[in-house]
């Protein structure tokens, strides 16, 4: 997608905390890939996409912006700080630097976007399948997941299966969590709520009442 020389658009300072606050935590910070440091935005003539993933979650952040021409293309943002909420915060993008202006300006320089990961085929790939119940998460990448969300809004997980990504959403958010490859049996490496039966037998019962002996199949539906 051709691209013009300089991008001057402008956000509401909310928007731009916003931004910076939901996908700012999904950004990677390990060196290893320039681009993922970055927060990626796509631009549709005043309506506007934010997202960021560093290969473990991702987050986005829908926006509304004004143009002096119209704009559509997709270009990358630095981790920028907070600006006033009550401004109107004016972003340049050149090739050679970023820059933020609420009346006091930040600099950073210009990283191109490509290559980016292609996060849109990741959703359609996502959203296309069925919700199931069960998949595994080391704390350390949920924690950094939440840190995505606004304040101490209410949240929803949508599941498919143990190896897909969960779909996060929330009132001002949504972002991917990829989960991690469980190799031994959840049902007997994780601890269960115990009330007479416990939860293995419960759906082993299921299993065999539906004519599956595999209970773990089950577990989907319980």
């Amino acid at each position: 997608m051709k691209k013009t020389k300089t991008v001057i658009f402008t956000v509401s300072g909310r928007d731009f905390n916003a931004i910076m606050s939901v996908c700012s935590p999904a950004t990677s910070r390990d060196g290893s890939r320039e681009t993922l440091e970055r927060i990626e935005v796509r631009l549709d003539n005043g309506q506007g996409i934010a997202t960021a993933m560093d290969g473990y979650i991702m987050s986005q952040y829908r926006f509304e912006y004004r143009q002096t021409k119209p704009l559509r293309g997709a270009w990358l943002l630095p981790r920028f700080r907070q600006m006033r909420a009550d401004s109107e915060v004016t972003l340049t993008i050149t090739p050679k630097m970023v820059s933020a202006d609420d009346g006091m300006t930040v600099v950073a320089a210009y990283v191109d976007q490509n290559p980016y990961v292609n996060w849109p085929k990741i959703v359609e790939d996502r959203v296309a399948k069925e919700t199931v119940h069960r998949v595994f998460f080391q704390k350390s990448v949920l924690i950094k997941a939440l840190k995505c969300v606004k304040g101490n809004e209410t949240l929803m997980l949508e599941m498919a299966g143990s190896k897909d990504a969960v779909m996060l959403r929330s009132p001002s958010m949504s972002g991917l969590i990829m989960p991690m490859v469980c190799h031994t049996d959840p049902e007997k490496q994780f601890c269960h709520l115990v009330c007479g039966l416990s939860e293995t037998e419960l759906l082993e019962k299921k299993g065999k009442q539906n004519g599956n002996s595999d209970g773990q199949n089950s577990a989907g539906g319980a």
